[in-house]
């Protein structure tokens, strides 16, 4: 493992975020059914953490869409202008 990289992938991580990292990565690493956390591991969870988890259902429908425009529309005046 070469935690120079890992450092360098991990710009102002405290040392509660690289241990979260690496929980992750061993969480990553036992449901695959590895003994050892690789690299791949540690990617994953770096993009997990980023990123959030992946999310398993990405179709969006058009009502949940109208509704999230309609919420986020009084937090821009601008947008409410040029629509209605």
């Amino acid at each position: 493992m070469d935690f120079e990289k890992i450092a360098r992938r991990t710009p102002g991580f405290t040392g509660a975020d690289l241990q979260n990292l690496m929980n992750e990565a061993a969480i990553l690493a036992a449901r695959r059914g590895l003994k050892e956390i690789s690299k791949d591991e540690i990617a994953d969870a770096l993009e997990r953490i980023i990123a959030g988890p992946e999310k398993k259902n990405a179709v969006v429908s058009e009502e949940k869409k109208r509704l999230v425009a309609y919420h986020g529309l009084p937090k821009q005046p601008c947008l409410m202008i040029s629509i209605f």
